[in-house]
């Protein structure tokens, strides 16, 4: 049965919600982690800090560097197993659709496109870790269900 277009918009919504409260609670933890001082609403969007990343070795030194990049790769691994809560097929065209909101958000909240490549691909990789862990958590959480997988050796094999 297709889903409807009232239920696709709910999804994406949540989705979006909740991508981005789990970017705000990874932000702030690792905030207190390094203990840095200031901590704004506008951490989800920050780009500058990754300007010269392979370039320049002393910013991954950078504690505010390293807090936007950590809270923005655990916020696309850990989004993922909060989506797989309330979507289960079409995992990877949400996290695509959410990636793009996001980069679409954070051109709006900046007022400028980010040009800054290292940022891009952090954004990449951030979401196919996303779509990687969502499929392979979907598959595995069917397999289960159907009993066509298990995840225990036979214990008469010898390893």
């Amino acid at each position: 049965m297709a889903a409807t277009t009232k239920e696709i918009a709910l999804k994406l919504l949540i989705g979006v919600l909740s991508f981005y409260s789990v970017y705000y609670i990874a932000a702030s933890l690792l905030h207190g982690i390094f203990v840095l001082e200031n901590f704004d609403g506008k951490i989800p969007f920050h780009y500058q800090s990754y300007d010269s990343v392979f370039h320049n070795k002393t910013v991954w030194q950078n504690p505010y560097f390293l807090s936007d990049f950590l809270a923005m790769e655990c916020t696309f691994v850990s989004a993922t197993f909060v989506f797989l809560t309330f979507m289960r097929s079409g995992l990877w065209d949400y996290a695509v659709t959410i990636t793009l909101l996001h980069c679409g958000l954070v051109c709006l909240v900046n007022l400028t496109f980010p040009l800054v490549w290292e940022w891009w691909l952090s954004v990449l990789i951030g979401m196919i870790l996303m779509i990687s862990a969502g499929e392979l958590m979907n598959c595995y959480i069917s397999r289960l269900k159907t009993g066509k997988f298990s995840p225990n050796r036979d214990k008469n094999t010898i390893s």
